[in-house]
């Protein structure tokens, strides 16, 4: 179980629930809103809406089918690409209250960049924020945090870190310095780690670890997105794969992706499709030794499992029926051994 607003949540729930994402890769809009229904029904708390009006529907008719009010955590995102919008956000929120016919929306996501944080409309900002938890219209804050995130547009950084003991990365990102890494956890553990934010939301998966440092810091919870790396983790996703022209995947880059999973399908058991998608993946999959005990029957798993044994709430995009199983069973599922972890983080 994860703490997420004061309560306790299961470690995986859903992410991205979009039929706009869902039809682009050829998923009917029906299966997504079946899932959402049977992740409900097995006790799956954190549903992470898109920015979808007719999603935002669903959703709120599912909780209430299903009699979900009291304990479901329907997460929802503003869209805010000014820090000065602020009229933006209560806008967004008010929408939402109507859509999903809920009294008070559980958890808003702000989209924030790093540079915001230097930014005189940062503080009415939080102070908007403030107010609609006031008013009752919000329970609790969330910040998502975009890994390409730059803080050339902002001031240069004074020579002292702007927060005690942590460093500014190429990224924008706060990380422990050098000589504190060892430290105890200081009470604030990033910059958007502030008192308004009851979570932070990253991209994280074996394939992207570029904010493994925030899962080690952070005294928030963190969700984990993009877990599966947009499929390639689950088999479904590697060179020569056909994409529509609507797919977020697009992107990727599948050859990076394949060596990846090449060099991770030894430590499963089926070892999935991408890891021989190309010459050179093929190349490091003959040649690995597969380890003596698996522990994870797939990629997929073991994925799954690795992001919440390193303290993540994992928010796999989930369409198939037996993907909602399997993340529940990652869920579940003892720790991983401390070698296999080693072995996967050397």
């Amino acid at each position: 179980m994860r703490s997420l607003a004061g309560r306790a949540v299961a470690t995986v729930g859903l992410g991205d629930v979009s039929f706009t994402r869902a039809a682009a890769r050829n998923h009917d809009p029906g299966e997504v809103v079946r899932r959402v229904h049977e992740a409900l029904e097995h006790a799956i708390d954190v549903i992470d809406v898109a920015a979808e009006p007719d999603v935002e529907v669903a959703v709120g008719e599912a909780v209430r089918a299903v009699r979900a009010r009291d304990r479901a955590v329907i997460v929802t995102t503003v869209r805010l690409p000014d820090v000065r919008d602020v009229r933006a956000v209560r806008a967004q929120v008010d929408a939402s209250l109507r859509t999903t016919r809920l009294d008070v929306m559980p958890l808003v996501q702000l989209p924030v960049r790093v540079a915001w944080l230097a930014s005189s409309a940062w503080p009415e900002l939080l102070g908007t924020c403030e107010r609609l938890v006031r008013e009752g219209k919000v329970l609790a804050w969330g910040a998502v945090v975009d890994p390409g995130d730059t803080i050339a547009e902002a001031p240069p950084p004074p020579p002292e870190p702007v927060l005690a003991g942590f460093a500014t990365t190429g990224s924008g990102l706060l990380v422990p310095s050098a000589e504190t890494s060892s430290a105890a956890k200081p009470p604030l553990a990033h910059p958007l780690a502030l008192p308004a934010f009851a979570s932070l939301a990253i991209d994280f998966s074996l394939c992207a670890r570029q904010a493994a440092a925030l899962l080690a810091i952070s005294t928030h919870a963190i969700f984990a997105h993009r877990v599966l790396a947009g499929g390639a983790l689950a088999g479904r996703l590697g060179p020569g794969a056909v994409l529509s022209r609507a797919d977020d995947r697009r992107g990727i880059d599948l050859d990076a992706i394949a060596l990846g999973v090449a060099k991770l399908a030894r430590f499963v058991k089926r070892p999935p499709p991408a890891a021989r998608a190309s010459e050179a993946a093929r190349a490091i999959a003959d040649t690995a030794k597969p380890v003596e005990h698996f522990e994870c029957e797939t990629l997929a798993e073991l994925a799954l499992r690795y992001a919440i044994d390193r303290g993540a709430l994992v928010l796999p995009r989930i369409t198939r029926r037996e993907d909602l199983h399997e993340a529940i069973a990652a869920a579940s599922a003892p720790p991983l051994s401390e070698d296999l972890m080693t072995a996967l983080d050397t």
